[in-house]
């Protein structure tokens, strides 16, 4: 889970050998190679690695197949919808509370290890996502219903995670950059104001470092920082939030993100996380989940890319 990773280490790279998708081609067609190399069709599941190359591992995350969902909805609205009921019928989604469990063990043999796991807050806001974009699920009748739970008790922010074991509730405070980009997409659909106000006032919050455009990895309970590591995936989700409100701004950030040491040019991939300062940086395998989000984000910097009818805002001269 990307978001569990404190510190990152020296440079190293544990990935396989990546097939290259030019950066040059366009969203739909970069998004359908992706799946031709990723998607476990058996399972029907995304991996972090090919299909029968070898194990992919014990864990299924469901921000990755979430994310997929999204991202295919951009391009083929009926498999979308068709993976997404898959999902909602999986053992990713505890149908009884409506949340959506972190990962899924298949090492396990307990039938119950599902509702054993940390439900974490980004997944149930990409979850919400899905849901109204895919499904036409209210997204604000879902974000009210998550306010009447654990991960809402410290307004505006949104813990991290809660876990449900032995019939006691366990809540992890630390505030993620990740959760709360997230929730700005969501509140984008049904709010735009609202949203724009809430991505303002995240900027404001010890979560961005003004000076470089970044989003540092979380906060402690208290709004103040844990732990400054720039991770890839909350960097994407925040140009993909930049874009609803400012795409011009959005596409710079997109370049210095690729410029910086969170993008390998060569293989085209992300890095899991770096330090503040760029000294150091995580490579772990080839994300596919940032993957993905570099797919959804590229879609919405397109000139015709208007999600859900919205004309994008494009001021002249700000300045990067």
């Amino acid at each position: 889970m990307l978001e569990t990773v404190g510190q990152v280490s020296n440079i190293k790279d544990l990935s396989l050998e990546v097939p290259q998708i030019s950066s040059k081609i366009d969203p739909e067609r970069k998004f359908n190679l992706l799946k031709r190399n990723y998607f476990d069709h058996e399972n029907k599941l995304w991996s972090s690695l090919k299909p029968g190359s070898v194990d992919p591992g014990d864990g299924i995350y469901s921000r990755t197949q979430l994310v997929g969902a999204i991202v295919e909805n951009l391009f083929d609205i009926t498999s979308a919808s068709d993976f997404y009921q898959r999902l909602l019928k999986s053992d990713m989604h505890d149908s009884d509370s409506g949340l959506w469990v972190m990962e899924i063990v298949h090492s396990k043999p307990d039938p119950e290890q599902a509702k054993k796991e940390f439900r974490i807050a980004t997944d149930q806001m990409l979850g919400i996502y899905a849901g109204s974009v895919i499904a036409g699920v209210s997204a604000k009748d879902n974000i009210d219903h998550l306010k009447g739970t654990a991960f809402a008790d410290n307004p505006p922010f949104w813990n991290y995670g809660i876990r449900n074991l032995t019939g006691t509730v366990g809540i992890l405070r630390d505030i993620y950059a990740t959760t709360n980009l997230a929730e700005v997409l969501v509140t984008d659909l049904y709010d735009p104001k609202a949203a724009k106000q809430k991505f303002d006032d995240l900027k404001n919050t010890q979560l961005y470092d003004e000076q470089t455009g970044q989003w540092n990895g979380n906060l402690m309970w208290n709004g103040r920082i844990k732990d400054s590591a720039r991770f890839s995936d909350a960097q994407l989700l925040g140009v993909l939030a930049e874009a609803r409100f400012d795409k011009a701004y959005a596409r710079a950030r997109l370049s210095s993100l690729k410029q910086s040491p969170l993008y390998d040019p060569h293989k085209q991939i992300w890095a899991v996380g770096m330090s503040d300062n760029g000294s150091s940086v995580t490579f772990s395998g080839d994300n596919i989940m940032n993957r993905l989000l570099e797919i959804w984000v590229e879609h919405s910097l397109q000139d015709q890319a208007l999600e859900l009818g919205k004309t994008p805002n494009m001021p002249e001269g700000r300045k990067f």
